[in-house]
């Protein structure tokens, strides 16, 4: 049976609301160190202005859309594409954990995606993160710009290689 392009609905919707909710988080972690939105900002803060969630209210739609793209369509064009890679395939990624006893089984799949994707987001935050450290905290202030890069080209790449691994990537 030949995989349609385009997600399920419900998939569809999952996807959306995941990227219209959890995306202004992320963007706006970005958004503390580097951008303010001139268009239809968002800000709010609490816990004495510590955190604060800055973004626009044009982010949330467009982040549900980049994530039905990024997570339900461009997998489904890359497994077509290239249906031997390693990162098309649960079962022989070599971070996941065969749950199966027999056949296979489109649960432990289905959570191996989600977990990947969770991690995904998460790492991400925590690189940007990183990122506003090195150009902001006074602990950091004495490195080059060279050793900066270098740090974060590191940890990108322990990204890459954590969640996917693949040369094709």
């Amino acid at each position: 049976m030949k995989t349609p392009l385009l997600p399920s609905s419900s998939t569809s919707f999952k996807l959306f609301t995941t990227g219209a909710t959890l995306g202004p988080l992320v963007d706006s972690l970005h958004n503390q160190c580097l951008l303010t939105y001139d268009k239809a900002p968002i800000s709010l803060s609490w816990l004495d202005g510590d955190l604060s969630l800055c973004t626009s209210w044009f982010i949330p739609p467009l982040l549900g859309v980049a994530y039905v793209v990024l997570g339900g369509i461009l997998p489904r064009i890359s497994s077509m594409a290239y249906p031997d890679r390693i990162g098309n395939n649960p079962a022989k990624n070599r971070f996941f954990e065969k749950t199966r006893q027999s056949g296979p089984n489109d649960a432990s799949e289905t959570n191996f995606f989600r977990n990947r994707a969770i991690a995904a987001i998460t790492t991400t935050a925590l690189i940007i993160r990183l990122s506003e450290f090195l150009e902001t905290d006074m602990m950091a202030h004495d490195l080059g710009s060279a050793a900066k890069v270098s740090i974060m080209s590191l940890v990108a790449i322990l990204q890459w290689v954590v969640l996917d691994g693949t040369p094709s990537a």
